[in-house]
């Protein structure tokens, strides 16, 4: 099994922590497909930075535990 990796797009804020108006894709948490729990994971801009691979099956990027 692996983590599935929860991600979206999120407003994008300045420097000062205002919005922009603009959105960003990026990672939020994901869930062990094990035990069902939350797993904290690194803010990234995309999946792959974390090694993850888009499962066809799932529909989801996911993380090996391989």
């Amino acid at each position: 099994m692996g983590i599935v990796v929860i991600c979206g797009f999120f407003e994008k804020e300045d420097s000062f922590g205002y919005p922009t108006g603009e959105k960003e894709f990026g990672v939020s948490h994901g869930i062990d497909m094990n035990t069902d729990q939350i797993v904290i994971l690194p803010s990234v801009s995309h999946p792959e930075e974390l090694g993850a691979k888009f499962d066809q099956n799932l529909g989801e990027w996911v993380v090996n535990d391989e």
